[in-house]
C-alpha cells in the first residue's frame, strides 16, 4: 500500500463517526499490539527483513479491521499458512482465557466445555468430547483449522485423527489442521503442550511457536511457549525431535531440553524431564527455580498478576506445589517457604518483604 493510499484510508476511517467504549478500543489495541509482535517473531524466524514504515502500515491496517470487521468475515491473511492464520485469530485480550475451554470449529462457530478437563477425540472422524458426538465429519479442504483454547484453571486433551495426542495446559491455544489425516501435519501452540505424536515417515509434524519450529517423525515432548516468558523450552520424553530457529538446528534425545529465545537457540542440556511435564499431574516442581518464573506459572494458572518489587524477583527456591489447592492455600506454603507476604486483592497479588 503507498503513501496515498495509507493516507486515504486514514482519512475515511477518521471521518467516520463511530462511538466506541473506550475499555473496547483499549482491548483492540492490546490484541493488534500482540499480533504485531507475534508477527515481528515469524518474519524475524524466517530471516524476512521488514521496516519500520511496513510494521506501522500493517498495525493501522489491522487496527482498521477490527474496528470494522469481525474476525468471522473473511480472512486477513492467507488461511493456507498456520501461522500468519494463528496470527489473525490471536485472543485481543486476556479476558480471552478466562470461563469456559472453547473449541473453534469454524470462523464462526465454538463449542464450550465446562468441565476442569476437556477431552477431544476426532480419531472416529466426527469430534466427540466426553462419548457425545459434538461436530459430526471433518472437513479436509486445505486452509481449514480448528483452534483449542484453555483458559486458566482448565486442563484439555486432544486426540488427532492420526493418532496424534495432545495435553494441553492452563492459558494455551493450539491451532491445527481440521483433518489431520491429509496434507501436512502442522500445529501452532501459543502456550504449553505435551505431545506424543503418531509415528508417520511419509508426514513428519511439526510445531510451530511464536521463536521456533520442532520437527518429529513418532515422539512424545514437552513444548512451553507463554508469550511473557524469555525463551521457550522443548523437553524430550521419548524418540527424537530436531528444534529449528533461523540457521540454528538441535537434535534432543530423551531427557534433554533446548531453549529457544527470540534470536537463538541454547546449548542442549540435560534435564530431569518430570520437572517439564508435571503439570499434567497438576504439580509444579521447583528445583532451584526463580520466584518470577513460578509467578508467571501461577498467572497462568490462576489468572492473576503478580506485583513484586525490585530484587525479589531472582529469589531461587525449591519444592513442589500442588495445583489442586487454592491460590490461597499456594501463597500461604510460598509464605511459610520464603519471607514474603502476600495481600490478594481481586485478581492482583503484590508481595511484599517480611521483616525476620
Amino acid at each position: 500500500m503507498d503513501n496515498v493510499k495509507l493516507t486515504e484510508l486514514i482519512r475515511l476511517l477518521c471521518s467516520r463517526e463511530i462511538k466506541v467504549p473506550d475499555n473496547l478500543v483499549e482491548q483492540q489495541w492490546h490484541g493488534v499490539m500482540h499480533r504485531s509482535n507475534i508477527l515481528r517473531s515469524i518474519l524475524r524466524r524466517r530471516n524476512v527483513r521488514i521496516g519500520a514504515a511496513a510494521i506501522a502500515t500493517g498495525i493501522v491496517f489491522l487496527a482498521g479491521a477490527l474496528m470494522f470487521f469481525s474476525r468471522q468475515q473473511g480472512q486477513l491473511l492467507p488461511a493456507e499458512d498456520i501461522e500468519f492464520y494463528a496470527l489473525h485469530t490471536a485472543p485481543a485480550s486476556e479476558t480471552d482465557f478466562t470461563g469456559n475451554t472453547r473449541l473453534r470449529v469454524k470462523e464462526s462457530e465454538e463449542i464450550e466445555v465446562s468441565a476442569t478437563r476437556a477431552n477431544f477425540d476426532y480419531s472416529s472422524g466426527s469430534i466427540v468430547s466426553d462419548a457425545d458426538t459434538i461436530a459430526r465429519g471433518a472437513s479436509s479442504a486445505p486452509g481449514q483449522y480448528n483452534q483449542l483454547i484453555v483458559p486458566c484453571g482448565k486442563h484439555a486433551s486432544l486426540k488427532l485423527n492420526d493418532g496424534t495426542v495432545i495435553h494441553v495446559n492452563s492459558h494455551s491455544r493450539v491451532v491445527y489442521p481440521a483433518d489431520f489425516r491429509v496434507g501436512n501435519r502442522e500445529i501452532f501452540l501459543e502456550g504449553e503442550a505435551y505431545f506424543d505424536v503418531a509415528h508417520d515417515a511419509n508426514r513428519p509434524l511439526t510445531v510451530h511457536t511464536s521463536r521456533c519450529k520442532v520437527c518429529v517423525l513418532g515422539t512424545a515432548f514437552n513444548v512451553c511457549a507463554y508469550p511473557s516468558a524469555k525463551s521457550d523450552d522443548i523437553a524430550l520424553a521419548r524418540g527424537s525431535v530436531r528444534v529449528e530457529q533461523h540457521n540454528s538446528r538441535r537434535t534432543l534425545s530423551p531427557g534433554q531440553l533446548v531453549s529457544a529465545g527470540e534470536n537463538s537457540l541454547s546449548d542442549v542440556a540435560n534435564v530431569d524431564i518430570s520437572q517439564y511435564t508435571c503439570w499434567m499431574n497438576n504439580y509444579l516442581i521447583c528445583n532451584n527455580k526463580q520466584l518470577d518464573e513460578i509467578f508467571d506459572r501461577l498467572h497462568y494458572i490462576y489468572g492473576v498478576d503478580f506485583v513484586t518489587p525490585d530484587g525479589l524477583q531472582n529469589i531461587k527456591i525449591s519444592g513442589k506445589l500442588d495445583l489442586r489447592e487454592s491460590l490461597v492455600d499456594v501463597l500461604d506454603i510460598l509464605n511459610y517457604s520464603i519471607p514474603l507476604n502476600f495481600t490478594l486483592k481481586g485478581n492482583t497479588v503484590n508481595v511484599t518483604r517480611r521483616n525476620v
